[in-house]
């Protein structure tokens, strides 16, 4: 079995045993959207994949995919990405591919670990159509001062892409968060930074959601 065939078998596994999961598929391939992001919902009673994609200006679009379709929909989709990051209580895996084609996957043993642990349905899953709860939601003072919502946080129209990024990217950071030291001072570099929208959204988020000491250097 090849590397990414295993990683497929992973999505699969979670997904027939309603394991929660988070696999995020970017480095895209061509004209594939930036970035896909799936994870597993129930709907009406039943287990389905959720899949966002991303594309470029921060639009995106979902859709659902059934249990039964979950090995072809996924086989076809990593075909078109070089890197694949999957979750699973907290343990993550990473499949990488190199401009040579050389392939890499680290972590997929703990993945294993956990569902050879697991027991079906003990971990209750996410409704589909359960309305969706933000990290920023427009009425933070930050985004009224870089010009993103009014004063009543209400977000301008114009960049209700932005927000859709900024909470988007915190939700990343928030998948990676097990990893972080659990104590202390956690610096953060931003290099590249623009007008540091993400900037503030991090610091906000670490420092005022998560209650962390953080040290932010941020560069242009």
């Amino acid at each position: 079995m090849t590397d990414i065939e295993k990683v497929v078998s992973l999505i699969v596994e979670c997904a027939d045993r309603g394991c929660p999961f988070t696999a995020v598929f970017s480095k895209n391939i061509g004209n594939a959207p930036k970035k896909q992001k799936a994870k597993l919902c129930r709907n009406n009673g039943s287990f389905i994949v959720s899949l966002e994609e991303e594309y470029e200006f921060g639009r995106v679009s979902q859709r659902n995919v059934s249990v039964s379709d979950v090995r072809n929909v996924f086989s076809e989709l990593s075909k078109h990405y070089n890197r694949i990051n999957i979750i699973v209580n907290g343990n993550a895996a990473e499949y990488r591919e190199s401009k040579k084609g050389k392939t890499i996957l680290i972590g997929a043993d703990k993945i294993q670990k956990v569902l050879n642990s697991y027991n079906d349905g003990e971990t209750e899953i996410e409704e589909l159509n359960r309305k969706k709860s933000y990290f920023i939601s427009g009425r933070e003072e930050f985004l009224f001062h870089l010009g993103i919502s009014d004063k009543n946080g209400r977000i301008h129209d114009k960049k209700q892409g932005k927000i859709r990024q900024i909470n988007h990217f915190i939700e990343q950071i928030e998948n990676i968060m097990y990893a972080l030291p659990s104590d202390g001072k956690l610096t953060v570099y931003d290099l590249c930074c623009g007008k540091s929208y993400l900037s503030f959204a991090v610091y906000y988020y670490l420092t005022k959601c998560k209650n962390r000491d953080v040290y932010m250097l941020c560069i242009d």
